[in-house]
């Protein structure tokens, strides 16, 4: 495993010594400020209260109600602090959307209140506690966070003791307002402990500890500490003196806890969790649940003391935290990358828009067409059925193996055979054959001789997954996720078609020097990355193996941090991704030799530019637009490279690394990876025909077996018998012998190339160079 103080090469470490400086805040950060300042001073013109605070903590006061009437966060309590003759503000039409621009106060609240109400749980069922022994939750920098109020009513049945620690004026009126909405209701105060938190790091200062103290905090009770969003505001000094003896003590209560959702720069820089689940432990606390945003700058952590007991209720949320350098993890590519093998195994093979109409279906009286693919050679169709779950079956009538991708998908979302108009509806069961006995119901509960075979499909975020093994162990926990509580994205997909065999598109997009040379000048943003051809010289990669796959962590010589991640996901699947929160997946589907198509989705982190730009009326299909376009010119680029090796390796027999260069040692372990996996399933994965009974009987066909290409046998890539693509003239579908047809860029560039012509006028006007220029 590499973590982040490890040497790339010779004496360049991964990071560099960043000394102890002061919280600062960026220009907008001032600006915004100074805005909101004002906006405050006239919503609290009329406040009875008398409150004077910063504008940040009246921002999330205001946030938070206003997130609460759109739906977004429960939390009536902050409403209720809000000015009488002003709070309906936060009701009015024209500020709903800001409640998207809002989403880091949505996410911290909702994990902090998640952990609280775990360890709520886990505490009370403590002998020492289960009888109404006192727990404490000390909130850390609370501002006008509305936590204790919104727990008053369970923490009065449980005996839960609040202490809030910050400013003296914030502690102040915080009391004032708690006066205001308790008055009439027998809650028990928390107590507000006056201290400045940049006070930690001074020996002449009172400590947080002591100040707790002060006012009744107990460090033999079971403790949770919480830190929301606060300690962007402390220097670094005193940050590491709250943590040494506040928020990860030794000297509190062996069942106590941490949860924060917070910068812990320069204690910890990096975004990934077993960097952050060694920083705990150095302190013995175990990491129960951990995620990063902003490339590191915020860490959702819930950590417990090593050795407690309330540890065991936790378990499965630690175990299920993975070392995983990107934010989409899966038990499934771990496992394949332990036991190589194609087999047993989830393949994203397209996306849930492309099973719906399609252009051109309205026309057709039966229906719309449906989706058909293969995957490695192996026919397959998809569609919905009548309760709109997902079907796949193999595309071969059960009748006489007219391909049911000829065939339409009907109102009533059933899949009729094109030749004799057969219907097929959930999992593939027969439900109408028109002008004889339908089917129907198995008394048996066994499907009929008359249904198509089936395969386990599940949708995932929009990407529509085939399991490649036996149907009923089709294994849903094996399907990638996302990390939980990871910065939310907005996701562009491409579909990207390629005449080369699969193998060359892994080894392509895990390849990343290429990028710096093939590249170079392909699109303006690269060379802003570094990517340039001059700049191979400082790029430093590092193999690493986490809890998913294998990959490089890359930086350029004295960067700060890595800022590139390239990662194998087995058996088909690249990821890239970096420290800043963009990442992409390419889903390299081998449709047949020499045939590919790639899913590709990449995530760009959704922050309150990219969030509200994104509620323009039109941007969204812009931008989508404009990254399949940069796309499709990437793989033009791409492609005929990839052509030219696949001639030269498999028709002349040229070796695949003859002399091994930069970041040629993780193409040398995909393709062990891939030797291993043909000699674990004895040959190639790509199918041969299909075979009667898959269990070897000789009873009567209910489904088609399917056999693979023998070792040592080159499988065919039927390519050579398809028609072309008007299909036979007078004749209402067309046959296509490997599906999906190459429609997508870079094989068959044609609705792209005019776009590309355009842009490239376009840099050529305003003194832009682009493409490929040996003279740069």
């Amino acid at each position: 495993m590499v973590g982040l103080d490890d040497v790339f090469e010779d004496d360049e470490p991964t990071t560099l010594t960043v000394e102890d400086g002061k919280a600062t805040q960026n220009p907008i950060g001032y600006a915004l400020d100074s805005f909101t300042g004002v906006v405050f001073s006239l919503l609290h013109l009329v406040d009875d209260s008398g409150i004077v605070d910063s504008s940040k903590n009246l921002r999330v006061l205001w946030a938070r109600a206003l997130l609460d009437h759109a739906g977004e966060l429960e939390d009536p309590v902050a409403r209720e602090l809000l000015p009488k003759l002003t709070r309906d503000v936060t009701k009015w039409d024209a500020l709903q959307p800001l409640a998207k621009f809002a989403e880091f106060v949505t996410s911290r609240t909702k994990f902090i209140d998640g952990a609280l109400d775990e360890y709520l749980a886990a505490a009370k069922a403590l002998p020492e506690t289960a009888d109404g022994g006192p727990v404490q939750v000390v909130v850390i920098g609370a501002g006008f966070d509305t936590r204790a109020m919104r727990y008053a009513e369970r923490s009065k049945a449980e005996n839960v003791k609040f202490f809030e620690l910050d400013l003296p004026h914030v502690c102040e009126g915080k009391g004032r307002l708690w006066d205001t909405w308790a008055a009439g209701k027998d809650f028990t105060k928390p107590q507000y402990v006056p201290y400045d938190l940049n006070d930690a790091g001074d020996p002449s200062k009172i400590s947080a500890m002591d100040a707790l103290r002060d006012r009744g905090f107990d460090p033999a009770v079971p403790t949770l500490f919480c830190s929301e969003a606060v300690l962007f505001y402390v220097d670094d000094a005193p940050k590491r003196k709250l943590f040494e003896t506040l928020l990860l003590s030794a000297s509190t209560h062996p069942e106590s806890a941490v949860v924060l959702t917070d910068n812990l720069k320069p204690l910890l820089i990096s975004p990934f969790s077993h960097e952050a689940r060694a920083f705990f432990g150095q302190s013995d606390f175990e990491l129960v649940k951990h995620s990063a945003r902003w490339g590191g700058a915020v860490h959702y952590a819930f950590a417990a003391k090593q050795g407690s007991r309330l540890l065991t209720h936790f378990q499965r949320d630690a175990t299920e935290i993975k070392n995983s350098f990107l934010p989409i993890s899966g038990d499934g590519a771990a496992l394949r990358r332990d036991a190589p093998s194609f087999d047993d195994a989830w393949y994203a093979v397209c996306y849930d828009w492309q099973l719906e109409r399609q252009a051109g279906d309205d026309g057709d009286e039966l229906g719309f067409t449906p989706y058909a693919t293969r995957l490695f050679g192996e026919p397959l169709v998809l569609y919905k059925d009548a309760s709109g779950s997902i079907n796949c079956v193999a595309d071969a009538c059960p009748h006489r193996s007219a391909p049911l991708s000829m065939g339409r998908v009907g109102d009533d979302g059933n899949l009729r055979c094109f030749y004799h108009g057969w219907a097929f509806g959930a999992e593939g069961e027969r439900v109408d054959v028109p002008g004889g006995k339908n089917s129907g119901p198995s008394k048996t509960g066994k499907k009929c001789a008359g249904s198509a075979k089936h395969f386990a499909v599940a949708d995932v975020d929009g990407l529509v997954y085939v399991w490649r093994g036996n149907v009923l162990e089709a294994d849903l926990d094996l399907l990638p996720r996302k990390v939980p509580d990871a910065t939310p994205t907005h996701a562009v997909d491409t579909v990207l078609d390629y005449r080369v065999g699969f193998e060359y598109i892994v080894e392509n997009n895990l390849d990343s020097v290429h990028l710096f040379h093939l590249h170079d000048g392909s699109i303006p943003p690269i060379a802003a990355l570094g990517m340039r051809r001059d700049n191979v010289k400082n790029l430093l990669m590092k193999p690493f193996a986490d809890d998913v796959g294998v990959g490089h962590v890359g930086k350029l010589k004295g960067a700060l941090k890595p800022n590139k991640l390239v990662r194998f996901d087995a058996p088909n699947v690249v990821r890239h991704g970096g420290v800043s929160g963009f990442h992409e997946e390419f889903h390299i589907v081998p449709v047949a030799p020499h045939r590919t198509r790639v899913l590709l989705r990449q995530h760009l982190p959704k922050g309150p530019i990219l969030t509200t730009l994104l509620g323009v009326p039109g941007v969204n299909a812009t931008l989508d637009k404009l990254v399949n376009n940069w796309n499709y010119h990437i793989g033009l680029e791409d492609y005929n490279v990839m052509q030219g090796q696949q001639h030269m390796i498999d028709d002349l027999g040229a070796p695949r690394i003859n002399a091994g260069g930069k970041g040629d040692d993780l193409i040398a372990r995909f393709y062990d990876w891939r030797a291993k996996a043909m000699e674990n399933d004895g040959g190639s994965p790509y199918f041969d025909k299909w075979a009667p009974r898959s269990d070897g009987g000789d009873g009567p066909r209910d489904s088609y077996g399917r056999t693979t290409v023998p070792d040592g046998a080159a499988p065919r890539d039927y390519s050579d018998v398809d028609d072309g693509p008007q299909g036979t003239l007078g004749i209402k579908e067309t046959f296509h012998a490997v599906h999906p047809v190459a429609d997508f860029p870079p094989a068959n560039p044609e609705p792209y190339l005019p776009l590309w012509d355009a842009q490239a006028g376009l840099f050529s006007a305003l003194g832009i160079k682009s493409g490929f220029n040996p003279d740069k």
